[in-house]
């Protein structure tokens, strides 16, 4: 592993569980095993390495995230794949899911929420784009489709919470993605 690799990995770990801005820089490099000069070199700052782990740890499912949500006549069945898409992310993931699901406690003027920010804009304007593709089969979701992407998204979210948290009310698996999206759009085909 690079130092720059470990740099990231050990960042991950120790945002995810103690926050961003629990942690410093003396911390990052010491638990590391490297030196400041070596943060700086590759990152420029304790942000930058923010950014990279969110655009490196993110690329993959984001990639995937686009291809998934391309609505192709079922919305339902396209919603389903897109929460498995979101549990598998989660389930493998976990520490950077975390790192993720943060973000509502922390100052929204803070580096950490701006950066985040950035980062969940990109997961959620393709379930948007979704629910706009699917207006042309359903008229009465015209008008709504980001409201429908915010709920959706918040709703997939809550449910990978409650698997991280000690509860474990959910498994976060294909019978899971099934109830929970036939629920979210018996409301709307209500």
């Amino acid at each position: 592993m690079t130092k720059r690799d470990l740099l990231l990995s050990q960042a991950l770990q120790l945002f995810a569980f103690r926050g961003y801005e629990n942690v410093g820089v003396q911390e990052l490099v010491s638990s590391s095993g490297v030196t400041k000069p070596t943060l700086y070199h590759h990152f420029g700052s304790k942000a930058g390495l923010l950014k990279a782990l969110l655009e490196e740890g993110g690329a993959p499912f984001l990639e995937e995230l686009e291809r998934t949500t391309s609505y192709k006549g079922d919305i339902v069945k396209s919603l389903q794949e897109t929460a498995l898409l979101f549990f598998r992310f989660a389930l493998t993931n976990a520490d950077f899911y975390k790192l993720v699901m943060i973000s509502p406690w922390q100052a929204r003027e803070s580096e950490f929420s701006i950066q985040l920010a950035q980062y969940k804009e990109r997961e959620i304007l393709p379930l948007i784009r979704l629910f706009l593709d699917a207006e042309k089969d359903h008229g009465n979701m015209r008008g709504r489709s980001d409201r429908y992407a915010v709920s959706f998204y918040g709703m997939i979210n809550t449910y990978i919470s409650f698997y991280f948290s000690d509860e474990k009310q959910f498994d976060l698996n294909e019978q899971t993605a099934f109830n929970a999206c036939h629920q979210f759009m018996h409301g709307i085909f209500s």
